[in-house]
């Protein structure tokens, strides 16, 4: 994020963020001295980047004037000048690029969780956006679509432009490759059911999830997939979102915003396609556990 020193006006920074007066930047500037197209800053999978496009009046560092196309590496905490030297930007957070939303109507900004973004919120979530296999997804009650960097989504008649980490990956050392680890869950439940342990296995192992009281939930759908066990696997373990919820006591939209929580969680603890966890079939109103790799035991 950049922060104008004189302003406090805030920039969130996408993978590639272009920067100049021009209608076409992601980040517009006011200031006259400024180039149509003046600079850009981009994510190189390790950190952040500033080249100057030829501006007329130049691009600042600290106190050096860049050169044409010159590339540095820009630090927290460092200060840009964009045509005046004395007129700066901040870069106040150099995290890699986030998954999040902007709404067009006013403004709003919505940041992903887990790597899972509820729209409108994650109190209301009528679509998420997430990474599935090596793409972008937004997914509906009733649909699934592809999404890229920068599309605009209607959520209940508001248009979202969605910012997605489209970035380059960092070198890796050459060697074998790690294999990918697949979901596996374990749940516990008390003899009374009125509290479930759950395991899920991470990266590094098996993780065990603050509980919350959404997790009797993955009790349920465990239990149709387990018992669907002899079914083929495309045909595992799907229920009516609407059945679901008359044996959890609770209403469909409650079991949406449980499933948006879930994901969420699954994707604060570092595994890789979180939202994968639990699956919904396009037009059928129908979801699933998204794993046969399941046990059940007591506590």
């Amino acid at each position: 994020m950049l922060r104008h020193v004189a302003t406090d006006r805030r920039v969130r920074l996408r993978p590639r963020t272009t920067i100049g007066r021009g209608p076409t930047n992601i980040m517009r500037l006011r200031s006259r001295v400024a180039s149509s197209e003046h600079a850009v800053l981009s994510w190189s999978g390790e950190r952040w980047l500033l080249r100057d496009l030829g501006s007329r009046n130049g691009t600042w560092l600290g106190d050096r004037r860049l050169a044409p196309g010159e590339a540095v590496t820009v630090e927290r905490g460092q200060t840009i000048g964009f045509g005046d030297a004395n007129d700066r930007w901040q870069l106040v957070d150099d995290a890699p690029p986030r998954l999040f939303a902007e709404s067009m109507a006013d403004d709003a900004v919505v940041d992903a969780i887990g790597g899972v973004l509820a729209l409108p919120s994650s109190d209301e979530p009528m679509l998420m956006v997430f990474a599935s296999g090596d793409g972008w997804v937004a997914e509906g009650e009733d649909d699934a679509r592809a999404v890229a960097d920068q599309d605009v989504i209607v959520v209940d008649e508001v248009p979202w432009r969605i910012s997605i980490p489209t970035t380059v990956p960092a070198t890796v050392t050459a060697g074998p490759k790690p294999a990918p680890t697949d979901l596996w869950i374990e749940l516990g439940v008390s003899r009374d059911q009125e509290y479930v342990e759950v395991r899920v296995a991470g990266p590094d192992g098996w993780v065990t999830l603050a509980p919350r009281s959404y997790h009797y939930m993955l009790v349920v759908l465990a239990q149709e997939r387990l018992a669907d066990m002899e079914a083929s696997p495309a045909e595992q373990g799907w229920i009516h979102l609407e059945s679901l919820a008359d044996k959890l006591g609770q209403a469909p939209r409650t079991i949406n915003v449980h499933i948006c929580r879930l994901r969420q969680q699954v994707g604060q603890v570092g595994l890789a396609d979180a939202a994968s966890i639990i699956e919904r079939r396009p037009g059928t109103g129908q979801v699933r556990l998204g794993t046969d790799a399941v046990s059940i035991g007591g506590l």
